[in-house]
């Protein structure tokens, strides 16, 4: 950017235009000790509506779905469960969760903003992958105990993963987070 370019952004008509904590996300998405950020408006449109609208928004609106989730609840998990119905690889994923906020702590001690943002994003994107694979809405059409309780067990594991990315995104995104 360059005042004598006269490409200089206005940065009060970017907050009206994204918000607070939008334009705060991306710059500490795409911002990086060891490079420049490279801004425009259709980037930050772009990362707001992929990594917040898509990835968080969506996934939250599948768990919460009436037809999906019919009791409206976090519901328990049965520890049983996660033996039945996921992989090796899914339970481990699941469990790097609760390892998951001293991880970013750290990171974002040290003024690697991206790299928790990362972390946090692709527990968000495993999240929604595994409630693409397992259907909850086909499970919630089944009176069956085994699709009742992989039903459960999958709106617990996915809403618990983004319980605790929401968390981790407060500092990031303090007025979003608290919605």
């Amino acid at each position: 950017m360059s005042k004598s370019l006269g490409n200089v952004v206005d940065p009060v008509d970017r907050l009206s235009k994204y918000g607070v904590d939008g334009l705060r996300y991306f710059l500490l998405k795409e911002g990086t000790l060891d490079s420049d950020c490279t801004y425009s408006d259709h980037r930050i449109a772009e990362r707001i509506n992929t990594d917040l609208a898509n990835t968080m928004g969506n996934l939250l609106g599948r768990l919460t779905a009436p037809s999906v989730n019919k009791k409206q609840e976090f519901v328990a998990l049965n520890q049983d469960d996660l033996y039945e119905f996921l992989s090796a690889e899914e339970r481990e994923k699941y469990n790097e969760i609760y390892n998951l906020p001293d991880k970013v702590d750290q990171l974002f001690a040290e003024f690697h903003f991206n790299k928790g943002i990362d972390l946090i994003m692709g527990h968000l994107h495993w999240a929604n992958s595994l409630v693409q694979s397992h259907a909850p809405w086909v499970l919630s059409k089944s009176d069956k105990p085994q699709d009742v309780a992989q039903l459960n067990m999958i709106l617990h594991v996915a809403m618990e993963t983004l319980r605790v990315c929401g968390l981790l995104m407060q500092p990031v995104m303090p007025e979003l987070s608290d919605r």
